[in-house]
């Protein structure tokens, strides 16, 4: 046992022993890396003793274990150490070989003393140590240096235990075991180390190795002064490629190398010169047919032959075709380079001597035919294009619109003519290269310089810049397509693959819209400033025009004959695949998008170059781009491409299939064991469908078993179920628990790719059955009634509702006891204008947010809350939001268009920027003598004079219109103003304010019944307002002024007269109002209750305000007023009354007795025309006052005789009287004429309590009484022989 740090205590070899070839490990099985074949063979047996913790056993011998280990599948890639877990109890006499990923001590802890074993068990380390599988788990397994498996030393005797560690010649030290020898070693003849590993050999100086039955002696390493004779020394393999000709890499000598035969698999590159005495033949050579040869005498045979640089034949055949890859220029320069002697190159050293050149400058020749001038001119800027080979060439196309071109695999490069050389002034170190004989042409030699040297130092941002140095090549073509200085040569055309251009003015190395006369072809990328009338700032400003699809562009068109307008189907341009890669099929990449208008693509993150799978982009996917002559996209579907090996991982629901047998070894009886299996394939922790599987069995000496499987699919494809049958089974037993090594391997198909899996059977005897589990937890569930809210800013406050219900299982759950919720705020305020509350319903299920809107507040936030489980505290998040719009502004009505003859003096209008009601916008025209006219669009409004009559110099105040002299036919036109004098159309949309939908029409009909205008809506169905062609009009809504309806009906009214009704009267037509938001409700018809009342009501006032609206306290639901009128009623009729409240009349009627000695009439003191509550006021003696006659009461009433009746008075004295007065009913007393003026029946009998008669009664100053008037006309009975048809009776009296 040996401490490796101060925490772990690690076995060691020395602490356990196993036989060599008890275990067996076969790493990779299967080819794959995460799974092992292991096994032990019979009898098996681990011997483990360490001091202090494993002791020996009874007999005082060191305790064993039966060794066991199965075939295992590992579960991650990264290293597996080997470990025998032996079980800390008594009992159990088995120990299993375990793989856990990192060092563990004695007790199953790691280096951080997390327990990572079992508690049960002692980790033994047996040393070996398995190298991860990669990242992916596709790296072979091998054992790391230095840690094969050990079997270890421990001896098995307890006294050989406790002996001594070290002697007179060797010496022991147990801290690194490490054994030091103290004496020379020999060895005695015939004998010898068997095998010897050592870390270090050092042979001592006069020291050699020599080798059993062969002569020589090895006495050192050979180096550069050991001789090339030299029998000694031992060559290294640093000597042997230093002094030999390398067969694993490239090599060279300066020596003559003569060979029998040379025979060359792949290129042979020759510097000098190459001698074929005999011919020279390439590849297999058969005349007319194939192969290619030169004989002795020059005569050449090729398949073919692609000449880079010039081909010069007396006689030329062929057939003629032109192909022309890249640009095409026309220009007034070009040629062909022949030689070039550039500044950058060391030969031409002298040249740039003479002529003092920069790196970025050379001398060039063309390729001239005798007599030919070369087409170039000082200051011409030129482009070429070139292949590079040895050097990086553009490695894409692209095309930036201003005459920067990169070709993939070529290099574009640009240079400037600086000097034309003649014959006379050509330098001498130029001539001095060339050939004898060689001729001078004029305008043949030039000096340049690259583009590089005046645009390398631009701003990155500055279109050019030009960093290239690349210098004019032999067989090299060029244009010269712009001059500084020379006006006729800046004219040029240009012919890529997608479009041309015709360039003026061309005087810098890139071209702008100032240099475009032309563009024919493909318009996307290209734009030009615009001059645009603005209408704020009543002047020109600058806007950029973006050109698109196919088309031209051009300044001036002068055309002849007609045009002829079609629509063609949009084209199919160009197509591109695009690929892109994702590590899984859960994370499908997004495609390709078009906008909404079809011109816009995005392309997210696709490439064009193809992409091929790796462990890290497992999935490649493709996609088709197409673009349309109208210059629009559409983009194909996303499709998978092609996967790597690893993209998959079959998951078994079983690795390990436990099977029941019926011996654990008896080749005589095998069994027939069935087991099902359900499998998944993963794309990283994403299922994908399946569409076949297949199983196979394997295991040594498996020739009399067979396997059968059925397989079934998921419905939705992602779980693929084996049943799988093995006849001839045959357990095995290693001390009578290790299974055999016997497996069955599962493959799965996905349109994607396959992944396989493979499971161990292992075998057991069926036991008993088990209990049944525990119950599952019910799930729980929320719901919210709304997570977001908008309205509409009110002017009063508003409250809203958010209400929480959870469920577990199918059950509620009860806020409080189970659920909570939290808080929205510190305080009752979330934001300004927004306050919240909450309330629990009153069975505790149901719990409330309240949220309380201010009158005129505007709100935006979300609102995040908690709800939370009591029973196991799990929180799940949510949000409510909150908003508040409004309506936005109404538009700015149009202009009236208005056409007239220019004059002086008149105020011609453009009220485009105007917000009012009545805007104009004026053309005029402008009449010559010939009768021909212009015509013109007012651009800002004016007072008109002679000097800014329309033409083209008053532009800023006049728009020429364009004029067509002949008929046109289009089949639409579109417009931004139009003024017609004449027009004729069948149909006419409105369109709204972004021209995408329709809000009305005026149209021509064939059917009568139909309308010929409607607005409102996008069809006639849907118009909030038609117009028939009968006349007949239909609006939804409206304000009308000085209609007269003379006939019809409006809702359920019919009109008649001067009046409507609901003729045929058999309807209960209504008229409501009603405002829900103040509980306000007025109606009047022939029902206004809902059919849930079973009643009927023809009216129905309520006003249940709970806001105090007008801040004035009451609420009046029927307020009337009648007056100015003998008799005046406020309400009129007959039934009852009935009223969850009070009827209180207010009014009173004040009389003031005039004299002394008289009784006055009741119908002046008394009048109840105008009131049932009087006030007297007396200031005479001995005066009264009669009670109201029958016939004054009924006309007060408003009823006849025959109706019978029964009302209540009362009459007080006023508290200021000074004399008592007295009020009379009927009676016998006689007035000073002797007459008894009182005693008729229009006069009511006055009654006291009991139903005694009274002549009056008396009243003194603050008294009152109050008196019912009846009258019963069936009452026949008399009192003191009056008649009590019409009584009086006393109810109260105050004195």
């Amino acid at each position: 046992m040996a401490d490796t740090n101060t925490n772990m205590t690690v076995a060691t070899t020395r602490d356990y022993w196993i036989s060599p070839n008890a275990l067996h490990i076969e790493r990779n099985a299967m080819s794959n890396p995460d799974y092992i074949q292991a096994s032990c063979v019979s009898g098996a047996q681990i011997l483990v003793y360490i001091k202090d913790i494993i002791s020996y056993d009874a007999g005082h011998n060191y305790r064993r274990w039966s060794l066991q280990a199965s075939p295992t599948v590992f579960n991650t890639h990264t290293e597996k150490y080997v470990y025998v877990a032996i079980p800390r109890d008594s009992v159990t006499s088995t120990a299993m070989v375990v793989f856990p990923s990192e060092l563990l001590d004695i007790y199953g802890k790691n280096e951080k003393e997390e327990q990572i074993g079992s508690e049960n068990y002692y980790y033994i380390f047996l040393q070996g140590i398995l190298s991860s599988s990669g990242d992916n788990g596709t790296e072979p397994r091998d054992w790391l240096l230095g840690h094969t498996i050990h079997t270890g030393y421990l001896s098995s005797d307890e006294a050989i235990n406790a002996g001594p560690n070290e002697s007179e010649w060797f010496q022991y030290r147990s801290a690194d075991n490490i054994v030091t020898f103290l004496k020379d070693l020999t060895m005695a003849a015939d004998t010898k180390f068997r095998k010897l590993f050592a870390k270090a050999v050092t042979i001592v100086s006069g020291g050699y190795i020599t080798f059993e039955g062969q002569t020589g002696e090895l006495k050192g390493i050979a180096n550069e002064d050991t001789p090339v004779d030299s029998a000694e020394a031992i060559v290294t393999p640093k000597y042997m490629d230093d002094k030999a000709l390398s067969k694993s890499h490239n090599d060279k000598t300066d020596f003559d190398i003569e060979l029998k035969n040379l025979r060359a698999n792949g290129a042979v590159d020759i510097f000098g010169n190459l001698t074929a005495r005999s011919g020279l033949t390439v590849g297999t050579y058969t005349k007319g047919i194939e192969g290619a040869h030169i004989d002795f005498y020059g005569n050449a045979e090729f398949e073919s032959i692609a000449a880079r640089s010039f081909l010069e034949v007396p006689e030329l055949r062929y057939n003629r075709i032109t192909i022309t890859v890249g640009n095409r220029w026309q220009t007034q320069g070009a040629g062909i380079i022949e030689k070039v002697w550039a500044g950058d190159n060391a030969d031409n050293a002298d040249i740039k001597t003479e002529l003092a050149l920069t790196s970025l400058e050379g001398v060039a020749k063309l390729k001239l035919e005798d007599g030919e001038v070369g087409a170039i001119a000082l200051d011409d800027k030129c482009q070429g294009v070139f292949h590079f080979i040895g050097k990086n060439n553009d490695t894409s196309t692209t095309d930036s619109k201003d005459g920067n071109f990169h070709f993939a695999g070529f290099t574009t490069i640009y240079f400037l003519v600086k000097e034309i050389y003649t014959a006379e002034t050509l330098p001498a170190s130029v001539r001095a290269k060339l050939a004898d004989g060689e001729s001078i042409s004029e305008n043949q030699f030039f000096r340049y310089e690259l583009r590089a040297a005046t645009c390398a130092g631009l701003p990155t941002e500055n279109r050019n810049r030009w960093t290239d140095t690349s210098h004019p090549q032999p067989t090299m073509n060029f244009a010269a397509y712009a001059n500084a200085t020379n006006a006729d040569r800046q004219a040029s055309r240009l012919t890529t693959t997608t479009y041309q251009l015709n360039l003026a003015g061309m005087t810098d190395w890139t071209y702008t819209q100032d240099n475009i006369m032309l563009i024919i072809g493909w318009l996307d990328g290209f734009s030009f400033v615009q001059r645009i009338w603005d209408n704020e700032k009543k002047e020109f400003v600058e806007a950029t025009k973006e050109l698109h699809g196919e088309g031209i562009g051009t300044g001036n068109i002068y055309m002849w004959g007609k045009i002829d307008q079609f629509d063609r189907a949009p084209s199919l341009v160009a197509q591109q695949l695009y690929f892109h890669s994702s590590p899984s099929l859960a994370e499908k990449p997004g495609g390709i998008t078009v906008d909404a208008t079809h011109t816009k693509p995005s392309i997210n993150g696709w490439q064009k170059d193809p992409i091929t799978p790796s462990p890290t982009d497992r999935f490649v996917w493709q996609q088709w781009l197409y673009s349309y002559s109208d210059g629009t996209y559409t983009a194909g579907e996303v499709t998978f491409l092609a996967s790597d090996p690893t993209a998959f991982t079959l998951v078994l629901d079983k690795n390990i299939i436990s099977v029941a047998v019926s011996d654990w070894y008896d080749p005589a009886n095998p069994d027939d064991i069935e087991f099902d299996v359900s499998a998944q394939v993963l794309s990283g922790v994403t299922p994908v469908v399946i569409e076949s599987g297949t199983a196979a069995y394997s295991k040594d000496n498996s020739d009399n078993v067979t396997l059968e499987y059925q397989t079934t699919l998921s419905d939705d494809g992602k779980t693929i179920n084996f049943h799988v049958r093995i006849s001839g089974f045959v357990g095995v037993g290693v001390d009578g628990v290790t299974p055999e090594d016997a497996f069955v391997i599962f493959t799965a198909e996905t349109s994607y790719g396959s992944a396989t899996a493979t499971a161990t059977i292992a075998q057991n005897r069926e036991g008993e059955d088990g209990q049944d589990g525990a119950n599952g937890i019910d799930a729980v569930s929320f719901s919210i009634s709304q997570t977001s809210i908008i309205v509409k800013p009110s002017t009063e406050n508003r409250v809203y509702y958010v209400t929480v219900k959870g469920t577990r299982g199918n059950k509620p759950m009860k806020y409080g006891d189970e659920f909570a919720c939290s808080t929205l705020a510190d305080s009752s305020d979330i934001t300004e204008g927004l306050a919240w509350h909450f309330q629990v319903s009153e069975d505790g299920y149901d719990f409330q947010y309240l949220f309380a809107l201010s009158a005129n507040a505007a709100v935006t936030v979300d609102i995040p809350f908690t709800i939370t489980d009591v029973a196991t505290q799990r929180q799940y998040q949510h949000v409510i939001s909150f908003a508040t719009i409004s309506d936005g502004n109404n538009g700015i009505p149009g202009m009236i268009g208005r056409t007239s003859e220019w004059h002086e003096g008149a105020i011609y209008h453009n009220d485009e920027d105007l917000n009012i009601t009545l805007r104009y916008l004026d053309i005029v025209t402008v009449t010559a003598d010939d009768g021909t006219f212009e015509l013109y669009q007012c651009r800002q409004t004016h007072t008109a004079t002679a000097d800014n009559k329309p033409s083209a110099a008053t532009s800023e105040l006049w728009v020429p219109v364009n004029k067509f002299t002949t008929p046109i036919y289009t089949p639409l036109i579109i417009a931004e103003n139009a003024v017609l004098r004449f027009g004729q159309a069948n149909r006419f949309l409105i369109m709204d304010t972004e021209g995408k939908k329709v809000q009305g029409c005026i149209t021509g009909v064939d059917d009568p019944t139909k309308p010929m205008a409607w607005f409102g809506g996008e069809t006639a169905s849907e118009a909030n307002f038609s117009l028939g062609y009968d006349g007949s009009l239909t609006c939804r809504k409206g304000t009308f002024n000085n209609i007269d309806v003379q006939s019809g009906t409006i809702a359920g009214f019919k009109v008649i007269g001067n009046g409507l009704t609901n003729d045929p009267y058999t309807n209960d037509a209504y008229v409501v109002f009603r405002n829900d938001n103040q509980k306000a409700f007025a109606g009047i018809g022939g029902n206004i209750l809902p059919t849930s009342r079973n009643l009927r009501a023809v009216a129905r006032f309520e006003n249940e305000d709970t806001d105090d609206y007008w801040g004035l306290g009451a609420n009046i639901a029927m307020l009337l007023s009648a007056k100015n009128g003998g008799r005046n009623y406020a309400f009129y009729g007959s039934g009852n009354g009935i009223l969850n409240g009070w009827i209180g009349g207010f009014a009173f009627h004040k009389f003031t007795i005039p004299e002394a000695n008289s009784i006055f009439d009741g119908d002046l003191v008394l009048n109840m025309k105008k009131a049932n509550q009087f006030i007297v006021h007396c200031e005479y003696s001995n005066s009264g006052i009669a009670l109201p006659k029958l016939s004054a009461v009924r006309i007060a009433l408003g009823i006849d005789a025959s109706t019978d009746f029964c009302i209540q008075i009362t009459v007080m004295a006023d508290l200021s009287n000074s004399s008592n007065f007295s009020i009379y009913g009927r009676n016998k007393l006689q007035n000073s004429s002797g007459a008894y003026p009182w005693n008729i029946e229009e006069l009511p009998l006055l009654t006291d309590y009991n139903g005694n008669q009274w002549n009056d009664v008396s009243m003194g100053s603050g008294d009152s009484v109050t008196l019912m008037l009846i009258y019963d006309s069936t009452r026949t009975q008399t009192i003191s022989d009056y008649t009590t048809t019409y009584t009086a009776r006393i109810i109260n009296k105050q004195s």
